[in-house]
């Protein structure tokens, strides 16, 4: 799945086999079938891959799931925490990765469309150190 996502982020935006709607319905249909939490949450909402046809009707997980430790907090290589401003340091929102290719990947990509700009000009020795 990473790597259909790793791909996804890759492509050109214009590419008609990459449909960002196709891509959605793979990963909650691979997140219900791995994550017993999220799938009595989608279960609750009467929300499963075969009732689900568009992207917009995928549940998405309450950002408290993540402070009341509603997820499985195993021991993984990366770990992002909240800052804990609304609820305090022991309330702290916790994302777990195995691997930061997918984040390095998406923020490297955003950077460059976004940022650096389509013809190098004479500022470009600034941005390139």
């Amino acid at each position: 799945m990473q790597k259909k996502i790793e791909k996804f982020i890759s492509a050109d935006i214009h590419d008609d086999k990459c449909s960002f709607e196709e891509l959605a319905l793979e990963l909650f249909g691979y997140q219900y079938e791995r994550v017993p939490l999220y799938r009595q949450f989608c279960d609750a909402r009467q929300a499963s891959p075969s009732s689900v046809s568009e992207w917009q009707q995928v549940p998405a997980l309450p950002a408290d799931a993540f402070k009341q430790q509603l997820v499985d907090h195993r021991e993984e290589a990366h770990v992002f925490l909240s800052s804990g401003t609304s609820e305090g340091l022991d309330k702290r929102s916790r994302h777990q990765l195995t691997t930061l290719s997918t984040y390095r990947l998406s923020a490297m990509t955003f950077f460059n469309d976004m940022v650096l700009p389509d013809e190098p000009g004479s500022m470009s020795v600034l941005l390139a150190g």
